[in-house]
């Protein structure tokens, strides 16, 4: 568990030192959703919105923390993944 604390603390750290990276963001809520904290995640999401309110991931993640009934992943979010997976870096 110590790991774990370990990264959350290094995420927030990294969210401190520059809060308009989406990166650091998004590693800790998806950190902090499997950990089941998931007032904390919610609360990383909706910051994360603020510096990038078009994200269809953070807006579908957000929605699970928050125990919305999603039937199935909207085209958005579906889309942005698979954009963002197959991306030439």
């Amino acid at each position: 568990m110590a790991d774990f604390k370990s990264a959350v603390d290094n995420y927030r750290a990294a969210i401190s030192r520059n809060n308009e990276s989406v990166a650091p963001y998004r590693r800790l809520a998806k950190l902090l959703r499997e950990l089941e904290r998931f007032d904390e995640a919610e609360a990383v999401y909706e910051s994360w919105l603020k510096i990038d309110p078009d994200s269809a991931i953070a807006k579908h993640f957000l929605a699970v923390c928050r125990g919305e009934n999603l039937s199935r992943a909207s085209s958005e979010y579906i889309n942005q993944l698979f954009n963002e997976d197959f991306a030439v870096k």
